[in-house]
């Protein structure tokens, strides 16, 4: 896809999330569902789309460690490490964050991914907030590794469906790791 093209596509997404519309979307890992991670009622729209527990949190999306520091309070030097060297894409579970909508806080913490790919991370630099992102599936369903395996239901309740190829991506096959790294830098592996 052409750079023109994938500009044109950031612009309509930008009025869908900026009106609190729902984004079908190819990330960095498997197929997602996006919003505006600081308008409450986009995110109660994803939890309705996918049959989803409230008690399930959403893994939030950012564009770069500044952002992050707009919504955590507190960022040791060692997670900014990881985050830099970190060769797949890895959410990290933060304490103490701020800023966000109570739906995203489960146990006071947030699970964040700083995204590496480029046009994703372009469309959360314009957008200018973070987008919230969990799989394109029904609850307890498997998370679909392309556009044509979202299940059709999903692709009629969302308000824009962004084309496969928006994202240049070799391998793109599984959720991310998360981690949740403690104030002396302990790691604990929740999911690898």
């Amino acid at each position: 896809m052409d750079h023109k093209t994938k500009l044109d596509i950031i612009k309509k997404c930008l009025t869908v999330l900026e009106k609190g519309g729902v984004i079908l979307y190819p990330t960095d890992t498997v197929w997602g569902l996006g919003c505006d991670a600081t308008n409450e009622e986009a995110i109660q729209k994803i939890y309705t789309i996918k049959k989803r527990r409230k008690n399930n949190p959403l893994i939030i999306l950012m564009d770069n460690i500044e952002t992050l520091k707009k919504y955590v309070l507190k960022i040791n030097s060692f997670t900014l490490e990881v985050i830099k060297k970190s060769k797949v894409p890895t959410t990290i579970i933060y304490n103490s964050p701020k800023n966000l909508p109570k739906t995203l806080i489960y146990h006071q913490s947030i699970a964040v991914r700083i995204i590496k790919e480029p046009t994703l991370q372009k469309l959360i630099c314009r957008f200018q907030k973070p987008l919230t992102s969990t799989s394109a599936n029904l609850s307890g369903k498997a998370a679909p590794l392309s556009l044509e395996a979202v299940d059709p239901k999903i692709k009629r309740k969302v308000d824009y469906i962004i084309p496969e190829d928006f994202i240049d991506l070799n391998e793109r096959a599984k959720a991310s790791r998360i981690l949740r790294i403690d104030n002396n830098s302990n790691i604990t592996v929740i999911r690898e």
